[in-house]
């Protein structure tokens, strides 16, 4: 019973060693790709310009919350009636 556990034991890890070996001839393909000329994305510096507009809005915002509530107008109340 020992050996034959063992035996198959040893056939899961020969497999695994095919399935590897199987396995590197696909991850030596993507290298004869990378041979040829790509186009580069160069950066764009305007982005920089962007993120001082983001932090622009950000204090505007964070002003905004700050300030006292806008006045929505004056309440009028009619004066008090007396009995008379």
């Amino acid at each position: 019973m020992l050996r034959i556990i063992l035996l198959l034991l040893c056939f899961s890890l020969f497999g695994a060693d095919a399935e590897a070996a199987l396995a590197a001839p696909e991850a030596a393909a993507p290298v004869e790709v990378a041979g040829i000329t790509q186009k580069v994305h160069r950066p764009r510096y305007k982005r920089y310009g962007r993120r001082r507009r983001l932090r622009r809005a950000k204090r505007k915002a964070r002003k905004e919350l700050r300030k006292a509530p806008k006045r929505r107008g004056v309440i009028t109340v009619d004066p008090p009636v007396r009995n008379q």
